[in-house]
């Protein structure tokens, strides 16, 4: 196969390494596989180490993971074949947690610049603003054309979205795959670190000032939003403009406003954030019918 994988790891003693790679190893005979290993170094970069893989692969095809990734079933045939039905730059597919639970099928960022995940099923392949690099497949021939590679100012979080909105904005496509089904236990290494939110922060602040603050970002996803499944322009203001409804609701905390609330957010709920929100509705909801009572 035309594919080099890409696994980052902090040690690869670890049981969760061993995990990983035993998982692997039926599904990808043939396949160059480059393990980078940072030794739990407090400079990793993961837009560098892709990067670094990107310009040593041999093959056409990147697929880059994560350690707390364990593959299963057909998914690397599974974004082969997305791939080369879409001609897609970027392919990614569904994410569970441990218990089956759905924790990610795709990406999109809010209009403050937050990214978030839709985590319901799709029954199909499907556009997205961004997938997770935490596995997904690049066709490095197409990114290589267009001179786009991982901006190495970020240093783990938001590296893909900006990759991801460069693709769409060089005219690519970003697919995600129900076909790729594999378990991803999420932040197993990085949570351990101290400096984590201030490194998600200040991540979060370049893609605003790159992306959000110049208005960069609204005009690729007007120019695009007719391929995406979900995440448009058009949501993303539907989006926010629900979240004042839900603040007032919250301020008030009046069970009229708390109703319109929990009604106003049902088209938004194949989107983590929204789900988060519902919950936060139905407690406040629940408790003001206790107090009524």
């Amino acid at each position: 196969m035309d594919v080099t994988l890409l696994t980052c790891t902090p040690d690869q003693t670890t049981d969760l390494f061993r995990r990983h790679i035993t998982a692997l190893k039926p599904s990808t005979i043939g396949c160059e596989h480059l393990v980078f290993d940072n030794r739990w170094s407090g400079d990793f970069n993961h837009a560098r180490e892709i990067n670094r893989a990107s310009r040593i692969a041999r093959g056409r095809f990147l697929v880059t993971m994560d350690d707390d990734v364990i593959v299963r079933g057909e998914w690397l045939e599974a974004l082969l074949d997305a791939q080369a039905r879409h001609g897609a730059a970027v392919v990614g597919g569904i994410h569970r947690w441990a218990d089956e639970r759905i924790n990610h099928t795709g990406g999109w960022v809010m209009w403050d610049g937050r990214g978030n995940h839709f985590d319901d099923a799709i029954d199909a392949d499907g556009c997205f603003p961004y997938v997770c690099s935490a596995i997904c497949l690049i066709d490095l021939e197409q990114v290589r054309a267009w001179d786009v590679a991982f901006d190495e100012g970020f240093r783990k979080y938001f590296q893909e979205v900006d990759f991801c909105m460069r693709v769409w904005e060089h005219g690519g496509l970003v697919v995600s795959t129900p076909a790729c089904d594999v378990y991803h236990l999420v932040g197993q290494a990085m949570k351990s670190r101290a400096d984590h939110k201030a490194v998600d922060h200040a991540d979060k602040l370049r893609f605003i000032d790159r992306w959000m603050s110049t208005g960069r970002f609204a005009s690729v996803m007007q120019s695009r939003q007719d391929a995406l499944r979900w995440g448009t322009l058009d949501q993303m203001r539907a989006y926010d403009s629900y979240l004042r409804t839900f603040e007032r609701a919250i301020a008030t905390n009046d069970l009229d406003d708390l109703h319109v609330a929990r009604a106003g957010i049902t088209p938004f709920l194949c989107v983590g954030h929204a789900k988060h929100l519902a919950r936060v509705l139905d407690e406040r909801i629940a408790a003001s019918h206790a107090a009524a009572a």
